[in-house]
């Protein structure tokens, strides 16, 4: 089936610092405009590294602590392009609040339950309208012919029920942190966006991740998703899913811009934020 080409809307990103209309924006990245390339504006996580590095709870990255090349916050290892999400805290350039996936939360794992019995039952009601073949002539077979039908699309699944459990709204949003009453850069926890059922894209992107990784240790999945974020001075700054497989190039997953599909369908504005340099640092390309 084929995809539509991403019409990027700025406005729906992590943070919009100006309300600059997406022509301004498009100059400026396609070098129509003056100002010079400077690939550090890519660092979101970079900028938060050097935004605490004086701070009392802060740990930077060490060679014997490869779960956390970004450094730890108060125990946890930071979240940034390329990491793990479970057990992490997700930082802003700017102070606000500090996500923190909890690997041993019952929300998120019940959630998780629920994904996988909907992901069942839409299998089951695929074999028996004759859209699912199933090889039941031995139990291993059958197993693999399960396992691949379950994990066929995958990730699309998953940025369809992120949607629907995290509805994009910066109003919202916002409440949840006001009315969790903590400093800046004080933990919250992502349950409190899924409790609300409202977030922007770097919830949601965490919850995607998250689930991801949990039906990873169950030998669920197939191929790497990890989340990716980039900061664009004075414009916005803004986190998404990138899902590699062998054989198949990059696959984005923004449900905060309703997209998901190939990075080469990503139009101008997708391609430059989706592809930059730690994003292929990380995913090898």
């Amino acid at each position: 089936m084929s995809v539509p080409e991403l019409v990027f809307d700025p406005h729906l990103v992590d943070e919009l610092f100006a309300r600059r209309l997406l022509e301004e924006i498009t100059e400026t990245i396609s070098g129509s405009s003056h100002i010079p390339f400077d690939r550090s504006r890519f660092s979101n996580t970079q900028i938060a590294m050097e935004r605490l590095s004086n701070h009392p709870e802060y740990r930077s990255p060490i060679e014997s602590d490869p779960v956390a090349p970004y450094g730890r916050f108060r125990g946890r290892h930071i979240i940034g392009t390329g990491t793990r999400v479970l057990g992490g805290v997700y930082l802003g350039h700017s102070a606000r609040e500090a996500i923190v996936v909890d690997e041993t939360s019952h929300l998120l794992h019940a959630c998780m339950l629920e994904f996988v019995e909907r992901r069942f039952s839409n299998m089951r009601m695929q074999f028996l309208h004759g859209d699912l073949s199933l090889d039941f002539s031995h139990e291993s077979v059958l197993k693999e012919g399960m396992l691949q039908a379950f994990v066929h699309e995958l990730p699309v699944a998953l940025y369809a029920y992120a949607k629907n459990r995290l509805v994009f709204n910066e109003r919202k949003t916002s409440a949840v942190f006001q009315e969790a009453h903590i400093l800046p850069d004080g933990e919250l926890s992502l349950d409190a966006y899924l409790l609300a059922r409202t977030g922007v894209c770097r919830h949601m992107v965490l919850f995607i991740v998250a689930l991801f990784e949990i039906l990873s240790m169950m030998s669920l999945t197939r191929g790497r998703m990890f989340v990716c974020r980039c900061y664009i001075p004075h414009m916005f700054s803004h986190a998404w899913v990138r899902f590699e497989q062998d054989g198949a190039g990059p696959f984005i997953l923004d449900p905060a811009q309703n997209y998901h599909g190939p990075l080469e369908q990503g139009g101008e504005m997708g391609r430059f934020v989706y592809d930059h340099e730690f994003a292929k640092f990380f995913g090898g390309s």
